[in-house]
């Protein structure tokens, strides 16, 4: 494994033999562990920033909550998860992508975690933002155009200046133009995140095959 991508995992648990024994694993697949003691904090940096995998301990409060809440985040929605239970797995079911008995057995979280590996590679790579400055025209469901410029773009999305009324789950057209007169990308995309310096995150929604193409060559050429 290549610490090139600079991964990720965030780890939560109490339990100082669980924090152990994944903290380790992690760190000999070179992928940093992020450590929480506690839900809360933990899904502030969901929420918050990427990460590359979470580990999860179902003896903590509210840890089933917030794998159910996973598929809301605006970065990892998609990243591997690993469920820590005592003696059964019956309410990690389809929330987990892995599932481990406490006292964790190292060679079966390690085998996992090569499993997982090439998830978070391609993940990560999915959502490497190239910063740019582009102009894109924007319309909502009731006809309203507005213009805005790119600020970064990501083959999942791209976030963009515009003085817009949207709001979060908005869908909106987008359109805009690639460098080097590289063709237009046409597509619909969800509001995912707003802030008050009028900065809009977006994910593409039904971007078709031949413009996702067009699109992740550009990205590839920018790095």
């Amino acid at each position: 494994m290549s610490n090139s991508s600079d991964l990720e995992a965030v780890v939560i648990s109490s339990d100082s033999a669980v924090v152990e024994t994944v903290s380790q694993s992690l760190i000999r697949a070179e992928i940093r562990p992020a450590i929480f003691r506690e839900v809360r904090t933990a899904t502030e940096c969901l929420f918050r920033k990427k990460v590359d995998a979470i580990v999860i301990d179902l003896h903590v409060d509210q840890a089933i909550p917030l794998l159910k809440e996973l598929p809301n985040t605006p970065s990892n929605s998609r990243i591997p998860a690993f469920a820590v239970a005592s003696n059964s797995f019956r309410d990690a079911f389809g929330l987990a992508h892995f599932t481990f008995e406490a006292p964790i057995h190292q060679p079966s979280f390690v085998r996992a975690l090569r499993k997982a590996y090439p998830v978070m590679l391609r993940e990560r790579y999915h959502y490497r933002r190239h910063s740019v400055e582009l102009p894109v025209k924007i319309t909502n469901g009731a006809d309203s155009a507005f213009d805005g410029v790119s600020v970064n773009i990501s083959e999942g999305g791209m976030a963009l200046q515009c003085d817009g009324p949207f709001q979060k789950n908005d869908k909106l057209q987008l359109e805009f133009d690639l460098p080097q007169k590289l063709g237009a990308i046409k597509c619909r995309g969800e509001v995912v995140w707003t802030n008050a310096k009028q900065l809009v995150g977006l994910k593409f929604l039904s971007l078709r095959p031949p413009l996702q193409k067009l699109l992740s060559f550009w990205l590839a050429d920018q790095w």
